[in-house]
């Protein structure tokens, strides 16, 4: 498995942050301003005495729609972040023995390198493979856990979603047996 290390890494996992706040923020933005002019619609709509626009469905059953869409999503979350966080679970915490450096300490200077030239310094020691994939294991758990959180709020708005959409319902059917009257 190629590891990227370095500034590259940090980049790339900074870029993606970034990347997904900007996907997030926008999808908020756009919905808003949908909301906002489906509200002036209907608001319009209402003083001129249309109570419901041409062939679109109610909104009920839009609602219900987006709540089903939160809770296929919150779980599919949940579900992906419970098995990254046990697939972290099974990296075993590397010895003491394995903690420590790999290499052996550098040679000591021959005696007139030190008389000219800069400073050297010994180069650092490679890292540690048992120690890298446990430090690879706790991210991937801190993620994990992370998405079964935000699988479980998905869920939950979901779920209240689906509530509200049933009192729409109940409000629309009551409100065109009120207008047959």
């Amino acid at each position: 498995m190629p590891h990227i290390s370095g500034p590259l890494a940090e980049f790339l996992g900074d870029s993606l942050g970034i990347a997904a706040v900007l996907l997030v923020a926008g999808w908020l933005v756009l919905r808003w301003q949908q909301d906002q002019h489906r509200f002036v619609l209907m608001r319009t709509a209402l003083e001129k005495g249309i109570t419901r626009l041409s062939d679109a469905p109610p909104f009920w059953l839009l609602s219900i729609r987006q709540g089903v869409t939160m809770v296929a999503l919150g779980l599919a979350l949940a579900v992906v972040g419970g098995g990254s966080f046990w697939l972290g679970r099974q990296v075993p915490i590397p010895k003491a023995e394995a903690r420590l450096s790999v290499d052996a300490p550098p040679p000591p200077p021959q005696p007139d390198e030190g008389l000219r030239g800069p400073e050297r310094r010994p180069p650092p020691p490679r890292p540690n493979p048992e120690m890298e994939r446990w430090h690879q294991a706790q991210v991937e758990q801190t993620a994990g856990l992370g998405s079964v959180g935000i699988g479980f709020i998905l869920l939950v708005v979901g779920v209240v979603r689906i509530v509200f959409a049933q009192a729409e319902r109940q409000y629309a059917q009551q409100a065109a047996q009120d207008t047959n009257i």
